[in-house]
Formats: structure tokens, sequence, C-alpha cells
């Protein structure tokens, strides 16, 4: 296979996305659909100033895109998440110690989003019914793996995931067309990830 060390997500777009606020718009944009600059304000607690900041942020790294078609007057502004795929590696900046030390800040900043995430969930799940309770899991194995077996997992669970979140999707899609609203009330958004390394006992 060709050495290419370019980095699959260049390394300011990498710094755009890892951070706390403009993480939890992309989010809440991605979730939710379009929303203005004081919606997400508003949402995310933040001043409507900053939200705009960190909103051309976003779009300068396609991430976000203006929907301008969705503003009622001049005094609105609509903002939409752009669907891309982000996938990157440690090893993708291996010839800029500056963009290497960016990318582990990311890493480190991307870990605790997601265990912020799990925090989040016990300390509010009490809201939850029991169903929720039970259906929510978590799970680990070891293995003896080679770096290709670990690659193999790593693209089985990102495909299952996909399609998951896809039969969600098409089945919510449906649920309102159908005019199902006892269905449509059952669904919550769902957080899933996965991390996989060598580690010792």
């Amino acid at each position: 296979m060709p050495d290419d060390r370019t980095p699959r997500v260049p390394a300011d777009e990498l710094a755009a996305l890892h951070h706390p606020v403009r993480r939890r718009i992309l989010e809440v944009l991605q979730v939710d659909g379009p929303a203005t600059v004081g919606g997400l304000a508003a949402a995310l607690g933040q001043q409507v100033g900053s939200i705009s900041h960190h909103l051309k942020t976003l779009e300068r790294a396609g991430f976000v895109a203006p929907a301008p078609e969705l503003a009622r007057d001049r005094r609105e502004s609509w903002w939409r998440g752009v669907p891309r795929e982000v996938t990157w590696s440690i090893t993708d900046f291996a010839g800029s110690p500056t963009e290497t030390l960016l990318a582990t800040a990311a890493e480190r900043a991307n870990l605790q989003h997601h265990n912020d995430k799990v925090l989040t969930w016990f300390s509010g799940r009490e809201e939850y019914d029991d169903h929720w309770l039970d259906a929510a899991f978590a799970t680990e194995h070891w293995a003896k793996a080679t770096p290709d077996e670990l690659s193999d997992l790593s693209a089985r669970v990102y495909a299952l995931f996909a399609a998951w979140a896809e039969e969600c999707r098409e089945a919510a899609e449906r649920e309102q067309a159908d005019g199902d609203t006892e269905a449509a009330a059952l669904r919550s958004t769902v957080f899933v990830f996965a991390h996989g390394n060598p580690s010792r006992p």
C-alpha cells in the first residue's frame, strides 16, 4: 500500500471539530436538524455572539452551512450540519510535531466527550423508565489480536453502527408518515461509541 501521509482530516479541521462548544453545536444540528443562532444559543446556554463565532469556524472547516431558505425574515440566521465522514489517525500527522500535539489533544478531548456522555446518563437516568434502564448497556472483551484484526473489527463496528442508525432513522420516518405518535413517543436520542486499543490487564 502506498505511504500516503496526507491527513484524512487536516489539522485545522480537527482543531475546529474538537472544541467542546463547537462539538455540541455540531451534534445538535446533526440530531435535531437545522437551527437558528438564537436557538443554538438557548439550547447550549451560550451567548449569541459566541455561537456565531463558532459557526463561522465550523463553516470554514466544512462541517456546517448556512440555511437561508429557512429564514422567515432577515433577522433569522439558520444553519445546518453538513453530512460528512470524519476519519483520522494519530499517524496521519507524524510529519509535524505541532500537528501531532494537536491530534493528541483531540484524542483526549474525544475520549473526555465520550466519558461525559456516560456520566451524564448516570446522573440523569432516573428520568427514564425501566425499559431504557434495561436497554442501556456496556460491554468489553479481551483478545490476542494483530493490527489487521483490530482494523477489521473497527470496520465491522463502524458498519454495524451505521446500519443500525439508518434502520432507526427509517423506522422513525415511517412512524411520522403513519402518524404513529405512540411509537414515536418511545424514541429518545441515543449515543453509542466504541474504543479498541492494545492494553494489559
